[in-house]
């Protein structure tokens, strides 16, 4: 243990700075150590790039048959891409870096006054270059652009040295080193106070790179063998066996092997993913071994100074230099000058290496084999000199320097400085300049990171895609980051070049195989190009890297709702997370998706509305299409007001919900609100109303809308508008949008037009007699041809039932009831096997019968166990029996529960008039009529109920203005009649009032 702390019988004032320099060593090192792990994470992190992608969820489906048409409701997922940042100058590893080197150079200053004047003028020379390789002039102290700065260090620091060196020769290490500390610490002051250049330690250290990298070099040779002397210390220290010698050559061997593979793999020759060990452990390794074995050295240069402990301080001077300018290096990701220490490691730990071995069998072979200690004597040698053997090292490795090519260190170390000074000019602001000085640095390292990184970034924000993608393909090559990989696979996805994209995240997984935001990336670069399976696989391996989980999670609910998997979130609690808006809004997406409702009340938080939670909101407003409640009404007031755009998103969620609880004229108004002023809305909000004007059988307003959202670019409406024409009988121009949506580019849609073009086309009855009984159904409705005969040719018993349905429909809209009625029984002897057409011609009898007051019919179909599928008709049918069973009570209950809600259900709109007016209460008889009427102004039915009221309430201007809106659609019969009625209500009126 003494030996192996030999420091412990040192004077007290030399042991104390030995240990004060060992703990800057040691400082050094666990800032290098922190360098090495955390890479480019020290000037680069991560940012989102956020991409909103809206889902296709079926919200209902209009039927008209034969026409079956999805309304879609688009949910919003987030994915979340990580992106590279901006670079972060360390400006802290610049501060430290100046700290340490004065330091270094303080101990060595120090060591260099006790060596022979020959040396110390010599050393002191050196200390000179170095001053001069500061360029301290550029520091404008007092302003001065001369060389007054540099004059004025060589007076702070030469005289000092030769005082120490020539007069008081006698002054104690200690002295020395604390004199040169307050010189510096002068010097320090005179630059950071006199100084008139913004960061004027930073451009210190940056200039200072360049002399710093030559020390490290000269360093990590001096230590290149002392890892094979290390073996042969441990070997030879056990005399116990002779055949220790064989131990020391195969584990030589086996570290020179793995040195070997480290030079292929770094020339080329080889490309091996996984090396033996970091170049920069190795170094590390020989540092801490040459503690020791600098001393075994003394020998060799005690001509200099004693190892006690001048050159124990020297060692570890040089040390503390290189390991705090490799950290610094890493620190400042300024890759070419790791690539240049990189190299020298390399380099010299193999040339050395192999010439040490020789050097060892030359001189102590004999006595290795005996199992003799030779540690003592390592440094003694007999047979081949000391200088000889490092001359032949120096010769093996400039041999493999030029071999590789002896200008590439050089090339990089200007590289690494102008990399520098485009630092120091982006912390200045001036980025033309520093961009100027990358430039420079990528034409002198052409494939270093560091400079291409910036340049990449530059080029992206003045829009030069191309360029950007070079730079980042360069900055690939060598010292290649998660963050260049990452950012030049989101250029290409901007571009639409989605394999460019993923191959350069498989390349970039290659190279970082645990890298989280990678995995998170290919993750939804797959879900882009649809291969679910794959993307949620890399989402899956993403969220198990702690960097990553937060944005994989999310990520993962918003593919999941892409796919057709059914996941219980409740049994997968870990994908949910309610204090996070983006999460919110992927859950209740993927629920959506799937038509499913999710957590009844919003889990989340709604203060700071942002762009997530108002999205978040919407998607719960989707999700709540399958509940009954209201509550969502009051969540989306809670944020109106806050984006204009995102409001009118959460209107149409209102709108939606209000739709399909039976608030139809709530509903309508709100999709007024959206459409009107803003045209991104208005193509998708009247194909909207144009499905649910059809929903509704209003075929006429369908048409207006359709024709509205394919004005207004909305790429489904052109089909809605085919079938709106259709189904509102003008053949004409249905056959014009039918061969407009043939040359569509939707498959189904062109399938749909080739089966009905051909029907709407023909016109001659004895063809269509040889159709199939589906194309001849589809004919009648078509054409209206109800009088054709060709039911009559059909063997189906359902499409007959299904054209008398229609028929009926019809009638019913045009107020025939007994021709209705008529039609509709006809399908009653008929053998149905369409249980859904059943109960459409039940609902269908209902509706006759509540319009003729046929109570008698109605509680015969109820009482049987018919339920009719709409609620408001349930309300309707059981407040007409109550009405006629005299509980006026229950029948207002289910009568105010629909009032103003759903002005195309003619038939409680007028049966709640009826009402009103039997009671007395002819207010809301009147509300009733004149509030559906004038939303659905094309029932002939509601209006004529007005014109009646309107004649015994005596308002005859509104009257007389309804029943001439109506006037076309009547007979002259029938038009003579309720004139005659309307009058004579008036009439009754006027006597009454006199």
């Amino acid at each position: 243990m003494g030996s192996f702390l030999f420091w412990k019988n040192w004077e007290k004032g030399d042991r104390i700075l030995y240990l004060v320099l060992g703990a800057l060593f040691i400082i050094s090192v666990i800032l290098f150590i922190i360098s090495l792990i955390t890479g480019a994470d020290a000037i680069l992190g991560w940012e989102s790039l956020m991409q909103s992608e809206a889902v296709k969820t079926i919200v209902d489906t209009v039927e008209r048959p034969p026409f079956t048409i999805p309304v879609v409701a688009e949910s919003y997922t987030f994915l979340d891409f990580f992106n590279g940042t901006d670079i972060e100058i360390n400006r802290n590893a610049y501060y430290l870096f100046m700290f340490f080197v004065a330091m270094g150079f303080v101990f060595l200053l120090s060591v260099i006054t006790y060596l022979p004047r020959f040396w110390y003028m010599v050393a002191t020379g050196l200390f000179v270059v170095v001053l001069i390789f500061f360029k301290l002039e550029l520091l404008l102290l007092f302003e001065s652009t001369s060389k007054l700065a540099l004059i004025l260090t060589l007076v702070l620091y030469l005289p000092l040295s030769y005082y120490f060196h020539s007069f008081n020769k006698n002054a104690s290490l200690y002295i020395r080193v604390i004199s040169f500390s307050v010189i510096t610490l002068v010097f320090a002051l005179l630059v950071g106070f006199a100084s008139d250049v913004p960061l004027p330690f930073m451009l210190l250290a940056i200039n200072g790179m360049p002399v710093m990298l030559i020390i490290a070099v000269v360093f990590t040779i001096l230590v290149a063998h002392d890892i094979v002397a290390g073996f042969l210390n441990a070997v030879s220290s056990d005399t116990s066996s002779v055949g220790n010698w064989k131990h020391f050559f195969i584990i030589t061997g086996i570290y020179l092997l793995n040195i070997l593979i480290i030079y292929l793999n770094a020339t080329g020759a080889i490309t091996w993913d996984i090396l033996p060990v970091n170049v920069f452990v190795l170094l590390l390794i020989s540092t801490l071994v040459g503690i020791w074995g600098y001393r075994q050295r003394e020998p060799q240069y005690d001509y200099l100074f004693p190892f006690k402990p001048l050159g124990a301080i020297f060692y570890l001077s040089l040390a503390t230099i290189t390991f705090t300018s490799i950290g610094f290096f890493h620190a400042t990701g300024n890759d070419p000058l790791l690539d240049v220490i990189q190299d020298i490691v390399i380099y010299s730990h193999l040339g050395y290496g192999f010439v040490f071995i020789m050097y060892i069998a030359a001189n102590f072979l004999s006595p290795l084999t005996r199992g003799m200690p030779i540690s003592r004597v390592l440094y003694k040698p007999g047979v081949m000199p000391y200088f000889t053997y490092r001359f032949a090292g120096i010769i093996a490795f400039g041999a493999l320097l030029f071999l590789e090519n002896w200008e590439l260190p050089v090339e990089k170390t200007f590289a690494g400085y102008y990399n520098g000074l485009g630092d120091l000019h982006t912390e200045q602001g001036d980025l033309l300049l520093a961009n100027g000085y990358y430039l420079q640095g990528s034409q002198y390292g052409y494939s270093n990171h560091r400079s291409n990184y910036s340049l990449a970034l530059n080029a992206y924000k003045e829009e030069r895609i191309e360029k950007a993608v070079e730079h980042y393909n360069r900055s690939n090559y060598s010292w290649p980051t998660e963050y260049s990989f990452i950012n030049l696979s989101n250029l290409y996805m901007g571009q639409d070049r989605y394999f460019d994209a993923l191959f350069s995240l498989k390349e970039g997984l290659r190279k970082f195989p645990d890298s989280g935001p990678i995995m998170n990336n290919l993750g939804l670069l797959y879900a882009k190009i649809d291969v679910v399976d794959s993307s949620i696989y890399y989402l899956e391996k993403s969220y198990e890297r702690r960097e990553s989980r937060e944005r994989a999670r999310n990520n993962l609910l918003a593919v999941l709702a892409k796919s057709e998997s059914e996941i219980d979130l409740t049994e997968e609690e870990w994908l949910v997370d309610d204090g996070n808006a983006i999460n919110i809004s992927n859950a209740y997406a993927y629920y959506n998706s799937t038509g499913r409702p999710f957590r009844e009340n919003y889990p989340g938080d709604l203060e700071g509305v942002n762009q997530f939670i108002h999205t978040s909101v919407y998607n719960y407003l989707v999700n709540n299409l399958w509940r009954p409640d209201t509550l969502s009404y009051a969540l989306a007031d809670s944020i109106y007001g806050s984006n204009i755009f995102l409001d009118r998103r959460l209107i149409l969620g209102e709108a939606l919900n209000r739709y399909y609880k039976g608030e139809v004229s709530q509903a309508f108004g709100l999709m007024d609100e959206i459409r009107i002023g803003d045209l991104f809305w208005t193509g998708d909000m009247n194909y909207l109303i144009g499905l649910w004007n059809l929903e509704n059988l209003e075929d006429e307003f369908a048409v207006e809308n359709m024709e509205l959202a394919r004005d207004n670019y909305n790429r489904q409406a052109n089909y809605g508008l085919a079938v709106a024409y259709t189904l509102a009988g003008d053949i004409e121009k249905a056959i014009d949008v039918w061969d407009s949506v043939s040359n569509s580019r939707d498959t189904r849609q062109v399938l749909a037009a080739r089966k009905i073009l051909p029907i709407l086309k023909e016109t001659d009855t004895e063809v269509v007699k040889d159709w199939n009984d589906e194309e001849i159904y589809r004919w009648v409705v078509f054409h209206r041809a109800w009088d054709s005969g060709l039911e009559n040719s059909i063997n189906s018993d359902n499409f007959k039932a299904a054209i008398d349905l229609q028929h009926t429909l019809e009638l019913i809209e045009e107020d025939k009831l007994d021709m209705a009625a008529e039609i509709l029984a006809r399908a009653e002897p008929l053998n149905l096997t369409d249980q859904n057409l059943g109960d459409r011609l039940t609902s269908t009898f209902l509706e006759i019968s509540a319009r003729t007051l046929d109570i008698a019919s109605i509680k015969v179909i109820l009482d049987g166990g018919f339920v009719p599928p709409d609620p408001v008709d349930r309300d309707h049918y059981h407040a007409l029996i109550f009405a006629a069973e005299g509980d006026t009570v229950r029948a207002d209950e289910l009568f105010s529960k629909w009032e103003f809600k759903n002005p195309f259900k003619e038939g409680i709109t007028v049966s709640a008039s009826r009402f009103y007016e039997s009671i007395g209460d002819w207010d809301k008889a009147y509300d009733w009529l004149q509030n559906a009427g004038s939303l659905n102004s094309n029932s002939l039915y509601i209006q004529k109920n007005y014109i009646r009221i309107c004649g015994i309430l005596g308002y005859e201007l509104f009257g007389r203005y309804v029943l001439d809106l109506i006037k076309d659609d009547l007979t002259a019969e029938e038009y003579g009649r309720i004139l005659t009625g309307f009058e004579a209500d008036l009439s009754a009126r006027y006597d009454e009032d006199i």
